[in-house]
């Protein structure tokens, strides 16, 4: 996987040439487990990345987005354990490039081009649920019971527009991921009562929430 192959979906007529190449922790979601000690979280990251990447383009001296690219290759990767109160985002090391495109065109871009593959590490605090309690969040809430596990997977994960990674020159990647069997966060209820978990969207049907969070009322 390389420059070649954005090269060859949106610019046919032009010849990429990489100048530059950097990995950089990337934000590929969050991980929310509530204080307690008894719940146990984890995000996974592992098998076949997915996640949609900004393209960054020069245009007049000033980086700006100018598309994306989903990157989706194979690799090891992880998890990412918590059996503490979190919230935290999670990050995995992507490869960059910068491209200088000749031919057909003439200006400069930079974008991803493969997921390292290894474990996804904790990132910075990322900030708690909006409500006191699942109880009040109009999105609704599932409950967890004691001894059950639940896995978010299947649907469109949290979109960043800007700070998933730092690119060159001060150009700032957003990204997405979808939740699916290879990348998602989990929750264990190793406690005596019940726990919840909630979100920020709007699709009550299946509990498909952007972010999901779990809190203990």
């Amino acid at each position: 996987m390389s420059a070649s192959r954005f090269v060859s979906q949106w610019h046919p007529r032009c010849n990429g040439t990489v100048v530059g190449r950097k990995t950089a922790a990337t934000r590929v979601g969050e991980l929310h487990v509530a204080g307690g000690g008894k719940v146990h979280g984890a995000f996974t990251y592992a098998g076949k990345a997915g996640s949609l990447i900004t393209v960054g383009k020069l245009t007049r001296s000033r980086w700006t987005t100018a598309g994306s690219i989903l990157i989706d290759n194979a690799g090891a990767g992880g998890s990412v354990p918590v059996k503490k109160a979190t919230d935290r985002y999670v990050e995995a090391n992507f490869a960059f490039d910068l491209v200088h495109f000749t031919g057909g065109c003439s200006y400069y871009a930079q974008m991803a081009v493969k997921w390292e593959g290894g474990a996804p590490t904790p990132g910075g605090k990322a900030p708690p649920s909006p409500h006191r309690s699942c109880h009040v969040d109009p999105s609704g809430f599932m409950i967890l019971k004691p001894g059950f596990k639940a896995t978010v997977s299947g649907y469109q994960a949290v979109n960043y527009p800007a700070g998933a990674a730092a690119g060159f020159h001060g150009y700032s990647f957003g990204a997405s991921s979808g939740y699916s069997k290879n990348v998602h966060p989990s929750w264990r209820n190793t406690g005596s009562v019940n726990t919840y978990l909630c979100g920020s969207g709007r699709d009550k049907r299946h509990h498909h929430w952007p972010i999901v969070y779990n809190q203990n009322r």
